[in-house]
């Protein structure tokens, strides 16, 4: 059975912790990012650098409220999108630097006659396309056309939520919505809907999606995980995973494997099942560990063979470590 033991944390040595919302960690490949109120950190954590390299992304000064950092591999080139109350920006992070290659005001995609404070939230790329989906407050998806390094063009706004978007996530020609009331939708690289599962009023805070195991998993504010078998369009399994809010899960790029974290303080691992067996319907706990007095936020598999977890914690300085045992 897989393991994995809490080590050494990396100081991100920064005043700028981790805000307090959902996803809040992404990476690809040694890059890391996170989200500080109106600030994005980008840290590097290649596993042979003992002082990561850190950087602020800087971002328009005019305050406002950041709610996630995302960050995708568009035409090959690792994006952070930092999506806010004011839109959502888009940088390119290559050799080190960090450029900024589109920016979309919230004027461009919703109608300003919107009652509340307007925001976007929740970000996926289209692998088929490369179009990418950003989740809006008015429960649309707006899909944006971007070419190499070029402005992100709005092709088109998809109406399905009726419930501010939470969540997305992506994988081969499918994306997968999450909002506020729980509902969660499929959909197809065109924007056909593949299948509605309704929620139960309480928000679906995170998503990940492994299309070799024929999976999408969901989690809840209420602590339960659901999985989607994708080539079924039907939930399989569901289990009360946490005692709290699940505030973030992140799929294996590999395996069938994925792991989240909660306000109960848990980190844990959770094998899918065999999508082979028509009898497998249960997911496994294949690891979890406390970590006291850490409010969690996010959660990543690294992306740099190095097979560790990473978590942040809200307030805190330090990235959390699990190495592969």
């Amino acid at each position: 059975m897989a393991s994995w033991a809490l080590g050494s944390p990396i100081d991100v040595t920064t005043s700028l912790s981790p805000s307090l919302v959902f996803n809040n960690l992404s990476t690809k490949g040694t890059l890391v990012a996170y989200a500080r109120q109106s600030d994005t950190i980008v840290v590097d954590v290649a596993a042979d650098e003992t002082q990561p390299r850190v950087r602020k992304l800087p971002i328009n000064s005019t305050p406002y409220k950041i709610f996630q950092c995302v960050v995708l591999e568009i035409h090959n080139i690792p994006t952070a999108v930092v999506i806010s109350t004011n839109g959502a920006e888009f940088w390119g992070l290559v050799d080190g630097t960090s450029r900024l290659i589109s920016v979309v005001g919230l004027k461009d995609v919703m109608d300003s006659g919107n009652s509340g404070m307007p925001f976007m939230r929740g970000a996926a790329v289209v692998d088929a396309t490369q179009d990418v989906c950003v989740g809006c407050s008015n429960g649309d998806i707006a899909v944006f056309q971007m070419a190499a390094n070029s402005n992100a063009r709005l092709q088109r706004t998809v109406k399905c939520h009726e419930a501010p978007i939470s969540t997305m996530t992506g994988g081969g020609d499918l994306v997968a919505s999450g909002d506020d009331e729980g509902q969660v939708c499929l959909w197809n690289a065109q924007f056909d809907q593949q299948a509605i599962f309704p929620g139960e009023g309480l928000p679906c805070t995170c998503l990940g999606m492994h299309n070799d195991a024929d999976a999408l998993v969901a989690g809840f504010a209420h602590g339960v995980l659901r999985i989607v078998q994708l080539s079924t369009r039907e939930v399989t399994v569901e289990v009360a995973a946490h005692s709290r809010c699940i505030m973030a899960l992140d799929i294996h790029p590999t395996q069938p494997i994925f792991t989240t974290v909660s306000e109960d303080t848990y980190m844990k691992v959770w094998g899918l099942p065999d999508s082979e067996d028509k009898s497998a319907s249960e997911v496994a706990l294949i690891y979890e560990e406390r970590v006291e007095d850490r409010f969690l936020t996010g959660v990543q598999f690294t992306r740099d063979g190095s097979e560790r977890i990473l978590a942040a914690a809200y307030d805190s300085k330090e990235l959390l470590v699990w190495d592969r045992a």
